[in-house]
């Protein structure tokens, strides 16, 4: 059995689509110790993960910002942080590989160059290769903050060494575009665009989903209404104005509501909420998923993708430039609808609401993500993957 060390960000979007991975590992015998802040220490436990800790440089889920023009800077400095932590915990141990999310990959490649590991590359959003670029799509998404000569400068030149004091000699653009002989990505290929232009080194497992029984259990309403679930994810969510909106729109349609703020605002924000709408700072999603026959969601992936696994229409109304392309591929496919926030009000979100949950067509295709989604694999998959490419790189 092999000892895997897992390196990730501070964020829930990054490490929840892990920890299903994680959980099918340590059942088959496999020792997983998993770099991250203490805000994921029970979620690890739950997983029978090792929790190697290290202190973020940032707050948690603000790692980065989308409004912030330093954002490569910043992750530059979290990976600098993990890449502490690690050597420090391992000292003159090793284990036997390296999985590493997609934005932790300072962090991961070094490890594995200097130990002489083979690597894992895990996605949670969209893959890129020289026919997609995942990056590109961000950039030029509107309200998208450019990234100033200033910053690429300074980013170059403290790349450059990064992996100088590493012994690393290749270009920094080498290093960073470099892809690995394996890349998990936790997108089914059906949802990946021009998913039918990427080779055998990656492997799209599709959603890998844990219980997660540390958000505590959810029950559906006595009153038999059909469930919508509500949530602008865990980085950036503070938006009060919209989720007022989701109650008075909910207030006068015959559905009950779940929503779902996290630790952006108070739910008490909110005030008085009608006997249809519940509000919680933290709810398991995929517990109201098993029940609910819409999800109005800003458009992060691991929503998305939770949404796609449960067959579950989907009203995206993307809340800033890194989820647009995840919300545009949903209405591209006819798996919902797509709503510019800005020109949201009441009526358009009641009668998007009704239209869309109305929509055979949609519910038909929803039924087919579904399948195609499930079919992908998931964490079993992504389980055997690690496995085969261990055996086949001893």
């Amino acid at each position: 059995m092999s000892h895997i060390l897992m390196v990730n960000i501070p964020a829930h979007g990054h490490v929840f689509p892990t920890l299903a991975v994680v959980g099918e590992l340590v059942r088959r015998g496999h020792r997983v110790t998993y770099a991250a802040v203490d805000d994921f220490a029970q979620a690890l436990a739950e997983v029978g993960a090792e929790h190697l800790r290290y202190d973020s440089t940032q707050p948690l889920d603000s790692v980065g910002g989308p409004e912030n023009g330093r954002t490569p800077l910043i992750f530059l400095d979290e990976n600098i942080a993990i890449l502490r932590a690690v050597r420090e915990w391992f000292g003159d141990a090793r284990p036997d590989a390296v999985v590493y999310d997609a934005v932790a990959f300072q962090a991961g490649r070094i490890l594995a160059h200097t130990w002489g590991l083979p690597a894992v590359q895990s996605t949670p959003f969209f893959a890129s290769n020289d026919t997609y670029s995942f990056v590109q799509q961000m950039m030029e998404a509107d309200g998208a903050v450019p990234l100033t000569e200033e910053v690429l400068v300074e980013f170059g030149v403290r790349m450059a060494e990064l992996l100088a004091s590493n012994g690393i000699d290749e270009p920094a653009h080498e290093f960073m575009t470099r892809t690995e002989d394996l890349n998990l990505v936790h997108v089914p290929r059906f949802f990946q665009p021009h998913g039918e232009s990427f080779d055998e080194r990656f492997a799209f497992v599709g959603p890998c989903l844990a219980d997660r029984a540390f958000l505590g259990e959810w029950q559906p309403p006595a009153s038999g209404l059909p469930v919508a679930l509500v949530s602008m994810g865990t980085v950036h969510n503070k938006h009060p104005e919209f989720f007022r909106l989701c109650v008075d729109a909910f207030a006068e349609l015959p559905w009950h509501a779940v929503i779902s703020v996290g630790r952006g605002m108070d739910p008490a924000d909110l005030g008085p909420l009608p006997d249809n709408v519940e509000v919680h700072r933290w709810v398991s999603h995929l517990a109201v998923l098993r029940h609910a026959r819409l999800v109005i969601t800003h458009g992060g992936m691991g929503g998305v993708l939770e949404s796609l696994d449960a067959g579950c229409p989907i009203l995206g109304v993307p809340s800033w430039p890194d989820v647009a392309a995840n919300t545009a591929r949903v209405a591209e496919l006819g798996l919902g609808r797509e709503l510019l926030p800005a020109e949201t009000d009441v009526s358009l979100l009641r009668a998007a609401i009704t239209e869309v949950a109305a929509d055979a067509a949609v519910r038909e295709r929803g039924t087919e993500a579904q399948r195609l989604a499930r079919e992908a694999g998931g964490a079993t998959r992504a389980a055997d993957e690690i496995e085969t490419y261990l055996k086949r790189t001893a």
